[in-house]
């Protein structure tokens, strides 16, 4: 598969989020969707957006509370029912006590049933989501609200978000055999996916809700300069997806492996640019996702050069005086996100992982990747001419896509 191919696929994967900070804008002006079902569906597939966004932030509470062990069983349809009863709580009590967990902690009854509570929340909030998507789906699908094609990309999703439940299990069940501690590349793998999720959501949504881009002031026609073209900044912004969900990915690996209690300093680690390699722990490569503190050297350095790449990106845009205001505005927001993002990274290893800040970082990379992919498609969709490069303004939208937008 070449290059291009796998951009073309990637663009095709994480289309829109870029209306979500559209307001920071003051010129910005939004084209909204006229039509019942579209508004419904729209309006469904934001409220499934938040609970995935919920689930993200709640799940990571949810770890380190040090609670995902308190449910040693998997029951997707009658685990929904709490313990109603004394002898119902004395039985899961029971049922902890046979883990690794309990033998380590030995945790008493009043203690379990604050762990218990929380971890039960967070999966009685992934059954609430599984059922807001699936039987409002229903409903459409009869209505005719989607076509064949919305059809089976929706149910493709449903799939997704039941293989990301699945995941969080087999996760939770690694902790479960032989020490009290989940896997962390299955940890990672939770998140990810919980990542793609809320992309695609996210991304279906913005194109039911406004299925013919944005609608910005046109700027004052300049020369256009290679450079600067339509094709090279999205290949631009490419990179940098590829580096967020790497920099995602050992971000897991980090809290998996409680790698950010050690090397509580910054930009050094304890004095030193590398961490210290321990030779009875493989080659150094194996270390980088292995050993804690070689993965929380990796995970530093992807986040320095997603900065740098984005910040490169946005230097572009403001560099070039054919940008449509619209996309200045959506690069110079993305700046703001960016550094604040960075910023909560570095207090958060710090001060040794507090909670708050710590569910901050993590709701801020959900935030990021919101503006990048505004950017994306702020770029890609806008509606006037950009760099001579961008397709000419729709005359009639409502002849475009049969309304129904397109994904």
């Amino acid at each position: 598969m070449t290059a291009i191919a796998w951009g073309r696929a990637l663009e095709r994967l994480w289309e829109t989020m870029y209306v979500m900070f559209a307001v920071l804008s003051p010129r910005v002006a939004l084209s909204y969707v006229d039509g019942r079902s579209c508004r419904f569906v729209a309006m469904w597939l934001l409220a499934c957006c938040f609970l995935v966004a919920c689930m993200v932030v709640l799940g990571g509470y949810t770890r380190l509370s040090g609670s995902g062990l308190s449910m040693p069983s998997w029951q997707p349809i009658m685990g929904i029912l709490p313990p109603l009863s004394a002898d119902d709580w004395l039985a899961h009590y029971r049922a902890y006590q046979a883990t690794p967990e309990y033998r380590l902690m030995m945790s008493d009854l009043a203690s379990f049933k604050v762990i218990f509570w929380i971890e039960y929340s967070h999966r009685l909030l992934g059954r609430v989501l599984g059922l807001v998507f699936f039987l409002p789906l229903l409903f459409f699908a009869w209505q005719r609200y989607v076509t064949r094609e919305w059809l089976v990309l929706f149910s493709v999703l449903f799939i997704l978000g039941a293989l990301q439940g699945l995941m969080g299990w087999l996760m939770v069940y690694s902790g479960l055999v032989d020490e009290p501690q989940v896997s962390p590349y299955r940890l990672a793998a939770h998140l990810f996916l919980a990542f793609l999720l809320y992309g695609l959501l996210f991304s279906a949504m913005l194109r039911w809700m406004f299925p013919h881009g944005i609608q910005g002031e046109p700027t004052p026609s300049y020369p256009p300069h290679p450079y600067y073209t339509r094709d090279t900044l999205l290949t631009h912004i490419y990179v940098a997806f590829v580096l967020f969900a790497v920099t995602v990915i050992f971000g897991a690996l980090v809290a998996g492996n409680h790698a950010g209690l050690i090397y509580n300093t910054y930009p050094l680690m304890d004095g030193s640019l590398l961490p210290p390699l321990d030779d009875g722990r493989g080659a150094w490569y194996q270390q980088m996702v292995t050993v804690p503190g070689p993965i929380q050297w990796v995970h530093r350095l992807l986040s320095f050069l997603t900065v740098l790449v984005l910040f490169a990106l946005v230097y572009r845009i403001e560099k070039n005086r054919s940008t449509p205001p619209v996309i200045v505005w959506s690069a110079r927001s993305l700046f703001l996100v960016l550094i604040s993002q960075f910023s909560l990274g570095i207090a958060t290893l710090l001060y040794g992982v507090p909670t708050l800040l710590a569910l901050s970082h993590q709701f801020g990379a959900l935030l990021l990747l919101s503006m990048m992919v505004w950017l994306m498609f702020a770029i890609k969709d806008y509606q006037h001419s950009f760099l001579a490069s961008l397709p000419p303004p729709i005359d009639n939208p409502a002849q475009e896509s049969s309304s129904t937008g397109r994904f």
